[in-house]
């Protein structure tokens, strides 16, 4: 088919479908999207939570348990343990599709019933408080991470060690507030950093050593705020400093005022062919991406790794032939999913793994031919699923703003499991209680219980702190929310002479996001040569942008 335009029937404003887009949606057998890819994108991250968790008790043991879902929730959730027991069988959920009614309603009752898994974590050791997490050991408070030993407080970690509060890490150790890193090694409140090793405060650098306040270096060693020193000037400098009183804030304040006249890449693609968005890596043929590494053939994706073939996916490592997937990982064929890993041929489910040929399951395990968590032979899987496809086409849902869900159209905006302030999409897509409810979208109004434990007033210096911190609350200088330090953090902390964190430690992840270019994409001129660009930099933001060629100039 030929390019098409189209009005979305979220925002009402217009967007464009591809011809290659038209080829995909026939490969995979779905018709064209009604909502615009921004709608899309945010809609589906209205179905992740991350960082709100809340204890509550498991509805298989009593046992109380961290989960991402409050205690006001109406479904079962489960422990891991009990989640992956075999004391209760999801099957036992199924029912036989009724055609008086329309699926999505049908599926929505089935997963108010089958029991929810407190926290998405597999193959991990003593890491129980990780999230969406695979094969950590000694790890807390990680979000979106994968094959890592001693981390806290991060989000998309990746074969890391001995690492906290950091933000897109890969093969890492010992590093703080670092963001977009690989291969680091003891480098701190670093960004957009390859292959540095004891660098503080550095942007845009590769290779370094050695370096304080720098931006834009190769392969440089001893420099302090980019200008050049002896080993033995630098040690003395940074030694000076780093005995100085609240000599972070004061390292940081200096720092932003370079950065603020540093240019910015238009685009950050490297080691990529045919590629457009933004911080993409090792890939081909990735289109409208953000934060892509290993990618290949296909379109609209975030923070995603080793996936081919694919479209309108977020936060999915190693997956293909996929399309419409929230929180995936090793899948095959798996299309309008969240949550579902390891699994082939899964259309419209969620939290199923290891499965094959289902259709609008929930919380399966190693199973195959089922509709509604029902078990059916192949043949009569294979006979049910087109008729299903032609009654949601026939018999759509429509919301309550009249938005229409036909066979296609990931799951309605009101039935995700989460308040939108609770989801992944308010961190990017932010919108006030009045704004969400506007759009359908469902608000969360649980309070937790506030943490019982004496207020603690951090000293001027980490030399100050003694081990009772451990037993107190620090009080947040933005919110007023408690938070506790734990004794992995504090040694960390002392060992590198960084003084306690003085906010929570999801305001902490929130602050770093603000680090991350826009998932979107401007047109605007490069503001060195005059050349148009396609940038994440808004024309009217204050940032320098350069093109490809006036970047490649400038770095040093």
């Amino acid at each position: 088919m030929k390019q098409e335009k189209k009005t979305c029937q979220n925002c009402k404003k217009w967007f464009i479908i591809e011809t290659d887009d038209f080829d995909f949606y026939k490969k995979i057998k779905v018709p064209a999207p009604t909502f615009c890819p921004e709608c899309r994108l945010q809609r589906r991250l209205a179905f992740r939570n991350e960082w709100n968790l809340y204890r509550r008790k498991c509805d298989a043991t009593g046992k109380q348990v961290i989960s991402v879902y409050s205690p006001s929730k109406p479904f079962p959730v489960y422990s891991a343990k009990a989640w992956y027991s075999d004391t209760w069988d999801p099957i036992k959920y199924g029912k036989a599709y009724d055609f008086t009614k329309t699926f999505f309603e049908q599926f929505y009752e089935l997963r108010s019933h089958v029991p929810r898994l407190a926290l998405a974590n597999i193959k991990s050791i003593n890491s129980e408080y990780t999230n969406y997490a695979v094969g950590n050991k000694n790890c807390y408070l990680l979000v979106s991470a994968m094959d890592n030993e001693n981390c806290f407080y991060s989000y998309r970690l990746l074969n890391s060690k001995d690492s906290l509060d950091c933000l897109e890490i890969h093969e890492c150790e010992l590093c703080y507030e670092g963001v977009q890193l690989d291969n680091c090694y003891k480098s701190f409140f670093c960004q957009l950093g390859e292959s540095l090793y004891n660098c503080w405060f550095c942007y845009d650098c590769k290779g370094c050593t050695d370096c304080f306040g720098c931006t834009g270096l190769r392969n440089k060693s001893y420099y302090w705020f980019n200008q050049p020193l002896s080993k033995k000037e630098y040690e003395a400098k940074i030694t000076q400093f780093q005995d100085s009183s609240h000599w972070m804030i004061k390292a940081q304040q200096q720092f932003d005022k370079i950065l603020a006249g540093y240019p910015r890449r238009a685009t950050r693609i490297i080691r990529s062919v045919n590629c457009t968005g933004d911080d993409i890596i090792n890939s081909k043929n990735c289109k409208d991406c953000f934060h892509a590494r290993s990618g290949e053939d296909g379109k609209y994706i975030i923070f995603a790794t080793g996936i081919k073939d694919f479209m309108d996916i977020s936060l999915d490592d190693d997956s293909e032939h996929t399309y419409e997937v929230m929180s995936g990982q090793g899948n095959y064929g798996v299309i309008l999913s969240t949550q579902c890993w390891y699994s082939r041929d899964v259309q419209y489910s969620d939290l199923c793994q290891n499965c094959q040929n289902c259709f609008g399951c929930v919380g399966l395990r190693g199973k195959q031919y089922c509709i509604l968590n029902r078990q059916y032979s192949k043949e009569e899987y294979k006979k049910l699923v087109p008729e299903i496809i032609q009654h949601m086409n026939e018999t759509p849902y429509t919301d309550k703003k009249g938005r229409v869900y036909k066979y296609g159209e990931f799951f309605p905006i009101e039935f995700s499991p989460f308040g939108y302030n609770e989801s992944a999409a308010d961190d990017y897509f932010t919108l006030e209680k009045k704004e969400a409810v506007a759009q359908g979208y469902v608000w969360d109004e649980y309070k937790s219980a506030p943490l019982r434990t004496a207020p603690y007033t951090a000293p001027a210096t980490i030399k100050q702190v003694e081990d009772d911190v451990l037993d107190k609350a620090i009080h947040s200088k933005i919110s007023g929310k408690p938070f506790k330090i734990v004794k992995y953090e504090l040694d960390f902390y002392k060992k590198f002479n960084l003084p306690l964190p003085l906010i929570t430690p999801f305001e902490r992840h929130r602050r770093r996001l603000q680090k991350l270019s826009p998932l979107k994409l401007y047109q605007r001129y490069c503001d060195k040569c005059n050349t148009i660009v396609t940038t994440p930099y808004a024309p009217e933001g204050k940032e320098i942008v350069y093109c490809e060629k006036c970047y490649q100039q400038e770095v040093v």
